[in-house]
């Protein structure tokens, strides 16, 4: 009987060092998301994708993200990453609101802010190896929309 509750202690302290281990191998990564012109790109969804391991988090009014694999801020595990950016849109200066809400078709007036590539894995050239804990800044090319409202003003 003491035999059997030594070796399940020893393997409850094992489990408990096993998973505290897991939790500390996480990389803390943030960065900045801005347009070839330096503009911040703002309120973007950011993803890091390695096979089943997927890292996201938002820019905020800087660009700046901050991204979290299983609690809020906790890094991602070290590793070689795909990095989508998607969900950036902007209002054109004479966007107008069109369509009815009846039909279920309204249209705000938003457009994607940058080019719609980085939203897809097929298509995005974003990429990065995490080593270790560092910011990860992205330039991304905008959207046609976003370059012809520009010219426009």
């Amino acid at each position: 009987m003491p035999f059997s509750k030594t070796v399940f202690s020893l393997m409850y302290a094992c489990v408990i060092v096993i998973a505290a281990g897991c939790g500390s191998s996480n990389v803390k990564v943030s960065g900045k998301i801005t347009l070839t012109d330096g503009t911040p790109v703002v309120g973007a969804r950011v993803f890091f994708i390695s096979g089943i391991t997927q890292g996201k988090g938002n820019t905020n009014a800087e660009g700046i993200y901050s991204l979290s694999f299983q609690k809020k801020n906790d890094g991602i595990p070290a590793g070689s990453y795909q990095v989508l950016v998607a969900g950036a849109f902007f209002r054109p200066d004479n966007a107008k609101l069109r369509g009815r809400e009846s039909d279920g078709i309204l249209d705000d007036g938003t457009r994607p802010m940058i080019d719609l590539k980085y939203a897809e894995t097929e298509t995005s050239p974003l990429t990065c190896e995490v080593p270790g804990n560092k910011e990860y800044d992205f330039v991304v090319e905008p959207s046609v929309f976003y370059k012809n409202a520009r010219r426009a003003r």
